[in-house]
């Protein structure tokens, strides 16, 4: 059924709010003036060293996380993922400017996702009943800190959004996957406005996980703002962080009436959650350059997320070579 906001077309979308906890800060602008300047938030883990077979010793950690601020009745609920979801969605409603009585209230959807729920909740979870076979002493509360949908389901308590509550659980495309669904929720009609993101907190067992695959950075134990090292020929792996993001996805009409600043358009959302497919490097300017900084070329791609690079699939290469033109496959949209 089409949503009573909807066009034939569907209803373009508008950012007017943006929220976010990262390990260079935790407003937009800090975020940007750090990686301007060039700054890492990578450091090395203290702690992680007494896990016998971990390898990798750097993390990059969100300082300054407070959550004094958060209800008690809402923060005993929440683990650190949700903690850090539920700060970077206040402060992206505060930017938007939406009445708090528009988003507790069906107009007001949440589209949010993280991998899992929180680790360390679910370390205290199973200690009782793996150490001591017994679920005495476990509180109710533990398992909604863990549970895979623990951000999705606390933002919308705590805020009181009573529209589509949605939790996208797909590993590392879990907050992309959240921005594009709260996009659609919007797009077609659901509702005028929907906070839409994704949180990760920081456990050894989540860097334990890719170094098990061998996947992870090792080597920069004591240098670790030099890692990781994407596109260079000494990059040996990838580290991991934790943050949050929250973006306020609204209806164009929606917006212009209250008089809302509109930071971005649909065209931007759709093109940071577009599923894209990989580019080879075709361009034939550019292959001296790529040799010569040890990057993949012509039957390669690059991949600036995955574990390693890998021969491009068959589908991406042309029939024949375009010796002065970028070759990319088509996109989905």
């Amino acid at each position: 059924m089409l949503g009573a906001h909807m066009s034939v077309r569907g209803n373009r979308v508008v950012v007017t709010g943006m929220g976010l906890r990262s390990p260079l800060g935790h407003t937009p602008a800090a975020l940007g003036e750090g990686l301007l300047a060039g700054r890492s938030g990578i450091r090395a883990m203290a702690g992680w060293e007494g896990l016998d077979g971990l390898r990798t010793r750097v993390g990059a950690p969100c300082d300054g996380i407070d959550n004094s601020s958060i209800p008690r009745k809402y923060s005993r609920t929440m683990g650190r993922v949700a903690v850090l979801a539920a700060l970077s969605v206040r402060d992206a409603i505060a930017d938007s400017g939406v009445p708090g009585g528009i988003i507790a209230s069906p107009s007001c959807g949440v589209a949010f996702g993280s991998t899992v729920g929180s680790t360390v909740a679910q370390e205290d979870f199973l200690r009782p009943i793996l150490n001591d076979n017994t679920l005495r002493g476990i509180l109710a509360s533990t398992y909604l800190q863990f549970m895979s949908h623990t951000c999705a389901a606390n933002i919308a308590m705590m805020f009181g959004c009573k529209g589509p509550v949605i939790a996208s659980c797909t590993a590392c495309t879990s907050g992309s996957q959240g921005v594009g669904i709260a996009y659609e929720q919007v797009r077609f009609g659901r509702v005028p406005i929907c906070l839409g993101g994704g949180a990760e907190e920081l456990h050894m067992l989540h860097a334990g996980i890719f170094d098990i695959m061998r996947a992870t950075s090792v080597g920069y134990a004591e240098t670790p703002e030099r890692t990781p090292r994407p596109f260079d020929r000494r990059r040996d792996g990838l580290v991991v962080g934790e943050g949050s993001g929250c973006l306020v996805l609204e209806e164009y009409e929606h917006a212009r009436r209250r008089g809302a600043t509109m930071q971005r358009s649909s065209a931007m959302v759709r093109a940071v959650t577009a599923r894209t497919r990989p580019i080879p490097i075709r361009t034939a300017s550019a292959l001296p350059f790529t040799r010569r900084c040890g990057m993949p070329s012509w039957g390669q791609r690059i991949s600036s997320t995955s574990t390693r690079t890998r021969p491009a699939p068959t589908w991406a290469m042309p029939r024949r070579p375009w010796p002065f033109t970028a070759f990319s496959a088509p996109r989905c949209r």
